[in-house]
């Protein structure tokens, strides 16, 4: 059986992909049903959700191959994908999947980003040349602060009016004043050396500014999903679809309304397969020429299933 790349090891212990320290504990989760429809994973349905002891960063043993990515994305919250998964998660609703479309969410977004780069910014500096990775339709730039903006995305989806479409950061001839990344990394099997492949081939101006963005996803886990007792649970729930769908729901209210999961609830590994902090997002930076400008952690959040948001700017030096 193929399996994607598995996290580093140290002397047989896994270590952190953001910043290689070794891993402080685990917990066991498991993979969410409608994935197991839509993406079939090559690999048993338990898991182990890993935790940094360093830098706090949170990520899924399994990474994703290549081709499990291209299944996941090529047809990405499309009709086969909401059908899928809506019956795997009756809750799941239409809006939910649709919400980089809604205006409100994408006026939300762009606003909170033009407020955090404004504060760093002079006032009048309007001539950006943007470049946003996998970035959509390039529908979060905020237009007013550039003279050219490009959306770098594979898709062959149609762009905003004044947005220009690239396949690659090497396709942008002039020098980058400003590279957005912005809720990409946590879908990412190897989110550090996507940043950096990314930054270290690109045309950027003197100066250039880089923009991550990740959601805040901090829920608190119970030590008693760390042991073998619990992995067994797991292993009887995942035979009876029922009472796993059951489950999630209930996970899904006690993340939301609780802050926390414990048993008999579940840790599932969803779309993301990383969990920031401060400072494992800064960690993507490291050793390529940046300083971090500010780095800010809010709470609260257009989008439900986040608690908020974590904003980083860098300058390279």
């Amino acid at each position: 059986m193929n399996e994607s790349p598995s996290p580093s090891q140290h002397g047989g212990a896994p270590v952190c992909i953001c910043c290689g320290a070794l891993v402080g504990k685990g917990y066991w989760g498991v993979i969410a049903p409608f994935l197991s429809d839509f993406v079939r994973p090559e690999h048993p349905s338990i898991v182990k959700l890993l935790e940094c002891s360093s830098c706090g960063h949170r990520f899924f043993s399994y990474r994703f191959s290549d081709s499990e990515m291209s299944r996941l994305y090529s047809g990405y919250r499309g009709p086969d994908y909401f059908r899928v998964r809506k019956k795997a998660e009756p809750w799941y609703r239409e809006g939910t999947n649709s919400a980089n479309l809604d205006p409100d969410i994408v006026s939300s977004r762009k606003q909170g980003l033009l407020s955090f780069l404004r504060s760093h910014l002079p006032p009048d500096k309007k001539d950006f040349v943007f470049a946003d990775v996998g970035g959509d339709a390039g529908q979060f730039i905020p237009l007013e602060l550039a003279s050219a903006a490009y959306v770098v995305e594979k898709s062959d989806q149609q762009t905003v009016e004044g947005i220009k479409r690239v396949s690659a950061v090497t396709d942008i001839s002039e020098g980058i004043d400003l590279i957005v990344c912005a809720h990409v990394l946590e879908h990412l099997p190897d989110p550090v050396s996507f940043i950096r492949q990314t930054l270290n081939s690109a045309a950027m101006a003197q100066g250039c500014l880089v923009y991550l963005e990740v959601p805040l996803e901090r829920y608190h886990i119970s030590d008693a999903m760390s042991s073998d007792g619990y992995k067994s649970y797991l292993g009887c729930l995942v035979r009876f679809r029922p009472l796993l769908v059951f489950a999630d729901f209930a996970s899904v209210l006690a993340r939301g309304f609780l802050n926390r999961v414990f048993p008999p609830l579940i840790i599932k590994l969803h779309e993301h397969l990383s969990f920031f902090t401060p400072r494992s997002l800064e960690e993507c930076l490291r050793d390529l020429g940046f300083e971090t400008i500010e780095v800010k952690q809010e709470i609260g959040a257009s989008v439900a299933t986040h608690q908020g948001v974590i904003r980083l700017l860098a300058r390279r030096v």
